[in-house]
């Protein structure tokens, strides 16, 4: 992904927006700390602390943590006011608690996800995922044509090695993190298909899920 998805930020962030004034709402201070995990360009933080600031009031100071340097040196390169650590999410070199993390399209691409998700219970107050839901009838039926095919080259292209329903991912989140605050169905059919977006799958990519919790 060279672009590290430069491209998708207006969406996302259009599609998160309604969560962070839940966030907004239910954490009433004026400056918080904000992490964003395996932020790609370091594009959406970015958006998320313009709009705090001017539809909330809310100072936002910023963490990144991120798994490649050459990708983190990208995002503190584009965020010179934020905290930068070169780390994993499963094991992240925090002690105190941040008040939000950003988890958009990330979950689905670690190796221990569940390790993962107790560790973002331990270093932050709210977490606000995006995740992809590619354990659906659609993907399923390619899959069982192609033999197995499709779903190896959706971890070849896209490196998805986790794949959750709806009901997998909330009962993994209420395992390991906490209550379900907050979900939403991003709807991202239309927005995958245009041509400048479409992907080498032969195959429609279907809607992602959105939940947040405490």
């Amino acid at each position: 992904n060279p672009s590290l998805h430069s491209e998708d930020v207006l969406f996302k962030f259009g599609k998160i927006k309604p969560f962070l004034d839940v966030f907004a709402k239910e954490i009433r201070k004026k400056k918080v700390k904000i992490m964003d995990v395996g932020g790609g360009s370091g594009l959406i933080i970015k958006e998320v602390q313009k709009y705090l600031k001017k539809r909330h009031g809310i100072k936002v100071e910023k963490v990144l943590l991120e798994l490649s340097p050459e990708i983190l040196a990208i995002q503190k390169k584009k965020n010179k006011d934020a905290k930068a650590i070169h780390g994993s999410v499963t094991k992240i070199p925090l002690k105190s608690k941040v008040d939000l993390t950003l988890m958009i399209d990330v979950l689905e691409h670690v190796p221990n996800p569940n390790k993962a998700l107790k560790e973002l219970r331990r270093v932050s107050k709210f977490v606000l995922f995006k995740v992809p839901l590619e354990d659906c009838l659609a993907f399923n039926t390619v899959n069982w044509f192609t033999r197995g095919r499709f779903r190896q080259r959706l971890i070849k292209i896209l490196g998805h090695i986790n794949v959750y329903s709806k009901k997998s991912l909330e009962q993994d989140l209420k395992k390991y993190c906490g209550e379900v605050w907050d979900e939403g169905l991003v709807n991202a059919y239309k927005y995958s298909f245009l041509k400048e977006r479409r992907l080498d799958l032969k195959i429609f990519y279907l809607d992602a899920w959105v939940v947040s919790w405490f």
